[in-house]
């Protein structure tokens, strides 16, 4: 069996869900307030957390994430897409 047969796959959904939780967290706010389509930038997130969310996520989903993808796609629904579509 190969590694990639052992990597679960994670739905966009369920990426989404990951990424609102750690972004929430992230910047101290409740998770119901996050807009998937505004701009991580609109949020006010400072570099370092998003590194940390990237290593957030590199965790969630069991691969490496380049800190770079977060600002190459940065809302939670372009990342989330990226993200499922690369798997």
């Amino acid at each position: 069996m190969s590694a990639a047969a052992l990597k679960p796959a994670f739905s966009e959904q369920q990426i989404r869900a990951a990424i609102r939780t750690s972004l929430a967290s992230a910047l101290s706010v409740p998770e119901a307030i996050l807009d998937d389509e505004r701009d991580f930038d609109a949020y006010g997130l400072p570099s370092l957390e998003a590194v940390e969310l990237a290593g957030e996520l590199e965790d969630f989903l069991g691969r490496e994430i380049d800190a770079e993808t977060i600002f190459e796609h940065p809302s939670v629904a372009q990342l989330a897409r990226h993200l499922a579509a690369a798997a």
